[in-house]
């Protein structure tokens, strides 16, 4: 799974992130620029982390230096090779690094030649901010509420005018999640009760 979560602040997309990666029944890292998930362990040693984990561990890296972080951080689990595979990667506020027409080497690596059994699952505030390869590629798309014109735009291009005017009038907490079913048809669905995916990341702000 390659997914993306759309959303603006409190909306839900960092814990909605967190309940995608326990789903996968995988061990889950978390790139944690912002300080959102306060409840998490640190993880301290990333290699040690990984040659430790189980399905059911959970850990982030409270990067102080997004870029630089990232890099080390991928450096470890990649390395040129996909040294360690069966994980969810959590990039939180992935706009740090891509842009619509820019994304970071590592990010895109993970695009295009990631393992099948590593979930890649990013959040960021607005559709605009999505390098154009991971609007292209991404498996499943999870969009919280939208107001701006450019972003029902882009979602009325890229995925109809039905999904757009739906995410224009989604309750506070209620996601559409669009993915292509079996034979590449589109498919989507409005998620609206937060409960059965809340799960308490400790936010501060």
């Amino acid at each position: 799974m390659l997914a993306v979560i759309i959303g603006r602040r409190r909306q839900g997309k960092s814990t909605l992130a967190l309940a995608l990666a326990k789903q996968s029944n995988r061990a889950t890292i978390v790139f944690d620029p912002n300080d959102q998930y306060c409840n998490l362990p640190q993880i301290e040693d990333l290699h040690e982390w990984m040659e430790n984990s189980t399905p059911q561990s959970v850990g982030r890296i409270l990067a102080t230096d997004p870029v630089a972080d990232f890099e080390a951080i991928v450096d470890e689990l990649d390395g040129g090779v996909w040294r360690w595979q069966d994980y969810a990667f959590i990039v939180d506020e992935c706009s740090m690094l891509m842009s619509p027409s820019y994304v970071h080497p590592f990010m895109e690596r993970y695009a295009r030649t990631s393992p099948k059994d590593v979930e890649v699952i990013l959040t960021t505030h607005r559709v605009t901010d999505v390098n154009t390869l991971f609007r292209s590629l991404a498996t499943d798309w999870f969009v919280f509420q939208q107001y701006m014109e450019l972003d029902i735009q882009y979602l009325t291009d890229q995925f109809g005018k039905p999904f757009a005017m739906e995410c224009k009038t989604l309750a506070k907490y209620q996601v559409n999640h669009h993915w292509l079913a079996a034979g590449g048809e589109p498919m989507s669905e409005i998620w609206r009760d937060p409960d059965l995916w809340y799960i308490d990341i400790g936010r501060r702000t």
